[in-house]
C-alpha cells in the first residue's frame, strides 16, 4: 500500500489505547484511530473507512466475536479484522478464524514487531484477495460480453432481470424485445455466417440508439432485449419504441443481396406487466405479423465489407431485381459438386496436411480437414491427381470447414 495504513484501534482499556497508540506512531506509515467501545467503532464506521481494525476479544457485554459479525454484516467490503486478547487460548483462536478474523496476536509479552506484521500482513491479504476478485468480476463480464456485437449475452440479461425483480424489489423499468425475424430466412438461402454479419450489422446499428443506463444484449438466436431502468423514460416509452422502430427499420447490403429488415418491437413495464423476468419478456415479445422477409439480389457485386446500409438510390437502382433463391440456384449450377483429395502445402511443404475439396468454383473452393487446426491467411493447395497447385486465401474458417479463394495470377 502506497499511502498509510488507516487503522481502528478497539479496547475499553483506555490506558491500554494510548499504549497501542503511540507504540505503532513510532513506527510510522499508519493512522491509528482509538475507540473504546463498539458503539464508538460502529458510529465511526459509519462516516471512516478503515483499511483494518485492531480489536480486543473483550469488551465487557460483548466480544470481539459478535462485534465482527456485527461488522461483516454492515459493511459489503469489510475490512480485515485482528484480534487482541490478554488470556486467549487455542481454542478462541480458532473461534477467532472461524469467525473470519484475519489474524490473531496475545497481549502478553506483546511485541511491536509481531503486531505491526500482523496488521500489515491482514491489510496484504485483503488487497489480493480485491484484487483477485476484481480479475474474476472483469473475466466474468468478458464471458457474459459479446464482443463482436458490443451487446452482452441473454445469461447475463436474464440474470440482471432476475436482480431487477428479486423479492423485495419495488423499482420500476421496462423491458423491451426486438425480433429479427428476416434473420432465419438470410441463413437459410445465404448460409449462417451471412446471417452472423446481418446480426451483427443491426447490433451496431441498436447500440447507437441506447441512451446511457441503457442495457441491451441477445435474446436466443434472432432477438435482443433492452432494460430501460430510467424513471424519467418510462413515462414516454412509447415514444422510445417508436424511435427505435424507425431507426432499426432499414435495408441493407449484403454479399449480392439488399436485405431490408423491419424488427418486430414490444414493450412491458415492471410491476405493471409482471413481477418476473420471464413474465416481462414474454408479455413484451411482439405477436407474429405474419410478413416474409425482403430479400432480394443484387446484379453487381457489393463494396468490401460485410454488412452495409443500403442507399434510397441504389434501392431504386435494383428496382428489376429478382429474388434471391434464384440468384442462389444460379451461384449453385456455377459450384461444381466435388469430393477429390487434396493436401494443404504450408511454407512451401514444410508442413502438409490432408484435406478433402468438397466443393469447387471458378474463384474458389471448401475444404474440410480430418482435425481442426488453425490454417494460416494464405497457403497452396495441391490437388491431388490433377497436378494443379493453387495459391488460395482463407476466406472463413468453421471447425474443421474452409473456405478458400484462389489468388490470381498465382500457380
Amino acid at each position: 500500500m502506497d499511502r498509510d495504513i488507516g487503522l481502528a484501534v478497539v479496547d475499553d482499556d483506555p490506558l491500554f489505547l494510548d499504549y497501542v497508540s503511540n507504540l505503532l506512531a513510532l513506527q510510522g506509515g499508519m493512522r491509528v484511530t482509538c475507540l473504546e467501545s463498539e458503539t464508538a467503532l460502529f458510529d465511526t464506521l459509519g462516516t471512516e473507512p478503515f483499511d483494518c481494525i485492531l480489536m480486543d476479544y473483550d469488551l465487557g457485554q460483548n466480544n470481539g466475536l459478535s462485534v465482527a459479525e456485527r461488522v461483516n454484516a454492515m459493511l459489503s467490503d469489510p475490512p480485515p479484522i485482528v484480534m487482541l486478547t490478554g488470556g486467549g487460548s487455542e481454542r478462541t483462536a480458532v473461534k477467532a478464524f472461524r469467525s473470519g478474523f484475519s489474524d490473531y496476536v496475545s497481549k502478553r509479552d506483546l511485541k511491536v514487531t509481531e503486531l505491526v506484521g500482523a496488521v500489515r500482513g491482514a491489510v496484504d491479504r485483503h488487497e489480493a484477495a480485491q484484487g483477485a476478485r476484481a480479475r474474476t468480476e472483469a473475466l466474468q463480464e468478458r464471458l457474459e460480453f459479446n464482443a463482436t456485437t458490443g451487446l452482452y449475452d441473454q445469461r447475463f440479461m436474464l440474470a440482471r432481470l432476475a436482480d431487477f425483480t428479486a423479492p423485495g424489489a419495488a423499482r420500476r423499468f421496462a423491458v423491451i424485445v426486438i425480433d429479427i425475424r428476416e434473420l432465419a430466412t438470410v441463413r437459410a438461402e445465404l448460409g449462417y455466417m451471412a446471417g452472423q454479419r446481418l446480426s451483427n450489422a443491426f447490433a451496431a446499428e441498436l447500440r447507437s440508439q441506447l441512451s446511457a443506463g441503457d442495457i441491451a444484449g441477445h435474446l436466443g438466436e434472432d432477438g435482443f432485449v433492452i432494460i430501460v431502468d430510467r424513471p424519467a423514460a418510462l413515462a414516454d416509452v412509447d415514444t422510445m419504441v417508436q424511435r427505435l422502430r424507425q431507426a432499426l427499420t432499414r435495408g441493407f447490403t449484403l454479399d449480392r443481396a439488399q436485405v431490408h429488415l423491419a424488427p418486430q418491437i414490444g414493450v412491458a413495464l415492471h410491476p405493471d406487466a409482471g413481477t418476473r423476468g420471464d413474465g416481462l419478456i414474454a408479455a413484451a415479445r411482439p405477436a407474429p405479423t405474419g410478413e416474409a422477409a425482403t430479400v432480394t439480389a443484387f446484379s453487381a457485386t457489393p463494396t468490401a465489407g460485410d454488412a452495409e446500409t443500403a442507399s434510397p438510390a441504389r434501392a431504386e437502382a435494383q428496382s428489376g431485381q429478382t429474388p434471391i433463391t434464384q440468384a442462389t440456384e444460379r451461384r449453385k449450377e456455377r459450384r461444381q459438386r466435388v469430393l477429390r483429395q487434396a493436401k494443404i502445402l504450408i511454407n512451401g511443404r514444410s508442413t502438409i496436411i490432408d484435406c478433402n475439396v468438397r466443393d469447387l468454383t471458378a474463384s474458389g473452393a471448401r475444404l474440410r480437414v480430418d482435425s481442426y487446426f488453425a490454417v494460416p491467411a494464405e497457403f497452396d493447395l495441391a490437388i491431388v491427381g490433377t497436378g494443379i497447385t493453387r495459391r488460395v486465401t482463407t476466406r472463413w474458417q468453421i471447425g474443421r470447414d474452409i473456405g478458400v479463394e484462389f489468388v490470381e495470377g498465382a500457380a
